[in-house]
């Protein structure tokens, strides 16, 4: 006996995994990161890409504090039918997410310098970490902005576009990486992030048109 079907349920089953390639690409991409540095280059260039990780995972955190809230407010004023409240919320927020990319180029330079002085590693890894981190630098400037986009495409349920998103961020953060690895050094992990992420942002753009 076929059981009645809950409202929203196939919109619901979408979005849930939508949601959840979104949430798990990110990290599937720094988890490759690793593996590709250690296996084109070598053990310094792995070192320099482990001392690197946590400010990288700082600045994640601090780029996703704007899209979290936003989500709140957002879906707070649609559940009141205030379309207009809505979208004001969405344009305010993407204000500050400009901001916030701004501060965060110049902040995650500051950050950098007093961290590798800190802790006074070898030189090798310190160059090996000033490469990585001179096109990560600008992958960090993009993630507000990113991330507050992810999150806006799957409030208004664009399934397709999240997901092509998630492809090219995948894709830049894995196939990119490796080719410019091979060619660049550790820079090249940078140039990946900074294609695949540029890719997922015009990706989550085409929402809007």
């Amino acid at each position: 006996m076929s059981r009645n079907k809950i409202f929203c349920e196939e919109r619901f089953k979408t979005l849930l995994g939508a949601s959840t390639v979104g949430m798990i690409i990110p990290i599937v991409v720094i988890l490759s990161n690793a593996a590709i540095v250690g296996n084109v280059l070598d053990e310094r260039a792995l070192s320099a890409w482990n001392v690197f990780t946590p400010l990288l995972n700082f600045f994640i955190g601090i780029a996703d504090i704007v899209s979290i809230g936003t989500c709140y407010v957002y879906t707070y004023k649609m559940g009141e039918t205030d379309k207009l409240g809505a979208d004001k919320v969405f344009g305010q927020s993407l204000l500050v997410s400009v901001v916030l990319s701004a501060i965060t180029y110049f902040a995650s330079g500051a950050c950098f310098e007093i961290y590798l002085n800190y802790l006074n590693l070898s030189p090798e890894i310190t160059q090996n970490a000033e490469d990585c981190f001179s096109y990560y630098r600008y992958v960090l400037t993009l993630y507000p902005i990113y991330f507050l986009l992810s999150d806006m495409v799957l409030m208004d349920g664009d399934a397709a576009c999240s997901y092509l998103s998630n492809v090219l961020l995948l894709v830049g953060g894995i196939t990119v990486s490796v080719v410019a690895c091979t060619n660049m050094g550790i820079s090249g992990i940078g140039v990946g992030a900074l294609v695949g992420t540029l890719g997922a942002i015009l990706a989550l753009c085409l929402h809007f048109f």
